[in-house]
């Protein structure tokens, strides 16, 4: 199953409700939360759902999830919580080098990410 949320402006208020069903959702592989002004606290959120899904492609790009959004990630696929994850879109997400750091600690442990994309951060700052 596909579900394409890209553009409604969820916020971090609006994945608090996304994640309660995200946490019930077996059969969810894709997820696009593109362009909906996500933040460090709607990924804390996002992250505890996920540990449970089976989503394998997940598309963040446009949302200001910033440093702290990243090392959340970074801490998600160190655990290794969601082994189905394999293409993750980071583009255009306010990531600074700082950020890209910790998503790297991350992968260092990973098995199954497979596509990476941080597309348009500032990864020299």
């Amino acid at each position: 199953m596909i579900l394409n949320l890209s553009g409604n402006y969820l916020t971090d208020t609006g994945v608090k409700s996304l994640c309660q069903g995200l946490a019930l959702n077996k059969s969810l592989i894709s997820l696009n939360l593109s362009n909906n002004d996500i933040g460090s606290e709607g990924m804390k959120l996002l992250a505890k759902a996920l540990e449970s899904s089976q989503v394998q492609q997940l598309n963040l790009s446009r949302n200001p999830i910033k440093n702290k959004g990243a090392e959340v990630i970074g801490e998600i696929i160190n655990k290794g919580n969601n082994n189905n994850l394999e293409v993750l879109n980071l583009t255009e997400c306010e990531i600074t080098h700082k950020g890209s750091i910790a998503i790297y600690k991350g992968l260092k442990k990973a098995g199954c990410l497979r596509i990476l994309i941080l597309d348009h951060n500032n990864l020299n700052a």
